[in-house]
């Protein structure tokens, strides 16, 4: 039997499965060796179906001349038709064109990507098949905590994709990450609460890549000891900022406090072990407008603070918590005078403040109050 098909019928079979044979298309070729014309005779679809002979001799005569345009035939055939091949049995063709198997769709709906293919008939190179691509699961993420981490890259950070659900992210002691992996936080819109504690290699870079999500609430930097003013400056644009936790950032100085001038909603501020802060920043944050009244909680535990310093504490009347663990240069009288400013003030940490007497009286600081002395041994003062 011969194979004979239209051109309506080439185009539906053979244009899926153009790829498969389009490495060996020689036109060319095959009609010099063989002098046939293809075009509207049985190898014009040639190309669609798995062929190994061409038809008999007395047909292929037949189909000489029958049309003068080139037509797609396959370079594979040029072997089969010449004479004296005496090992190559003669094979029938089938009566009905065997096509290429179709790509499967996955039961899950999406469709499995599709190569390009060349039409070697109309010369056109025609784009693989439109397909849905695979979902990710990050984009629904909520949580994630990656903490101690060590070898966690921001090469390995951005290959989380989008995380435009994320609410909290935990990435403490996270050595490696230095600062272009918080681009993945970019489109984190709902972002509220993003720890950074310890990440020792976290630069200023990092603090400007997330300086655009306003919608963080808490933000710690505990023992980011790279940062310094610029990223102070970044955090200014986080205008909904609540927490702040800047402990051990030994570059930060006094004038970088300035830049906290626009988070009027901040209520915990923690500068501890920051030993280039001193009297003068402690001025600049209590002046700032709206300070007084929002800020509840301060620790700045071995800062560079003396007497002039504790004094402009006294302006922060809504303070509930207060730490001044290390700070040396306080005075039992400076701290009784400031402490009477503060009617709100709760729980005291002046341990290791050899400057602070024994035993001393503060009338009007709920009612009557022995604050004992900051000694080596405990002096933490706590009252509710």
């Amino acid at each position: 039997p011969s194979l004979t098909m239209g051109s309506d019928s080439y185009g539906e079979c053979a244009s899926t499965n153009m790829e498969v044979f389009a490495d060996s298309m020689d036109v060319d070729t095959y009609q010099q060796e063989a002098g046939l014309s293809t075009c509207g005779s049985q190898y014009e679809s040639a190309t669609g179906f798995a062929f190994a002979h061409p038809p008999p001799q007395d047909q292929q005569n037949n189909a000489k001349g029958s049309c003068d345009a080139s037509s797609c035939s396959t370079s594979s055939f040029v072997s089969a038709i010449q004479d004296g091949d005496a090992n190559m049995e003669p094979q029938q063709f089938p009566a009905t064109p065997t096509k290429m198997p179709a790509s499967s769709e996955p039961t899950n709906g999406f469709l499995t990507p599709q190569p390009e293919y060349y039409d070697t008939c109309n010369h056109k190179l025609y784009p693989p098949h439109p397909h849905t691509p695979w979902p990710n699961i990050t984009t629904q993420l909520k949580v994630l905590d990656l903490r101690g981490s060590q070898r966690l890259t921001d090469r390995g950070l951005l290959q989380l994709g989008d995380l435009n659900a994320l609410e909290v992210a935990k990435l403490d002691n996270c050595h490696s990450i230095q600062g272009r992996g918080l681009l993945v936080l970019s489109n984190s819109s709902h972002l509220h609460t993003l720890s950074l504690a310890n990440c020792r290699r976290i630069t200023d870079e990092a603090i400007v890549n997330i300086s655009h999500l306003f919608s963080i609430t808490a933000l710690t930097l505990d023992g980011c000891r790279c940062l310094t003013d610029r990223s102070l400056a970044a955090i200014s644009d986080l205008c909904q900022l609540q927490k702040l936790d800047l402990s051990q950032c030994d570059l930060i100085t006094n004038s970088g406090l300035n830049f906290l001038r626009d988070l009027q909603y901040l209520e915990e501020l923690s500068l501890g072990w920051c030993r280039n802060v001193s009297d003068d920043g402690i001025k600049i944050l209590a002046s700032q407008p709206m300070r007084c009244e929002s800020l509840k909680i301060l620790r700045i535990a071995r800062c560079q603070i003396s007497d002039e310093g504790i004094e402009s504490l006294g302006k922060l009347t809504n303070l509930r918590e207060l730490n001044l663990n290390g700070c040396s240069n306080v005075s039992s009288a400076a701290l009784g005078n400031t402490l009477q400013r503060l009617p709100k003030l709760e729980v005291l940490d002046a341990s290791y403040c050899p400057g602070i007497l024994a035993k001393f009286r503060i009338f009007g600081f709920l009612n009557c109050v022995t604050l004992a002395s900051a000694i080596p041994t405990c002096r933490t003062l706590r009252t509710f």
